[in-house]
């Protein structure tokens, strides 16, 4: 009683052999690689730039701390900017003090001086990001209401 069937219109051969379930698995298993591996390198991207973002960000803040800060009274010192990211500098003189002059060239109290200031971006692990800018620092050489 070969090819009986059960029900009408049913084989009981019908269905998927051992053999093509394999092939079919290997198939499907090729075409994962793959997207496995984009999956990897767009996980391994993201993190990239998420640490991109962070280096920016404390790069920003320390620029702006930087330019705040008169390398006269602190010409280097080392600084928190948070998240685990700190800023150590030093500054050097660009040229002499000159008084700074108010519109009619009237000096003023202050003496002015450009200065280089170099620092590094260091992160919780210790690498180290290079900054440089220019900015002024000042003392007062008169008491105030002096003039």
């Amino acid at each position: 009683m070969t090819g009986t069937t059960l029900e009408p219109g049913i084989d009981s051969e019908a269905g998927f052999s051992l053999l093509e379930t394999i092939a079919a698995l290997a198939i499907l298993s090729m075409a994962l690689v793959p997207l496995l591996a984009l999956q990897f390198q767009l996980a391994s991207g993201a993190a990239r730039l998420e640490q991109q973002s962070e280096l920016s960000r404390a790069v920003s803040v320390a620029r702006v701390m930087l330019s705040a800060t008169n390398p006269v009274i602190e010409p280097e010192g080392r600084r928190d900017l948070g998240g685990g990211w700190q800023v150590g500098w030093t500054s050097q003189p660009l040229g002499p003090p000159e008084a700074a002059r108010y519109g009619l060239g009237v000096s003023s109290r202050y003496r002015m001086q450009v200065f280089r200031v170099t620092a590094d971006v260091i992160d919780q692990d210790n690498r180290t990001s290079p900054l440089s800018l220019q900015t002024l620092g000042w003392v007062e050489t008169a008491p105030f209401g002096y003039e």
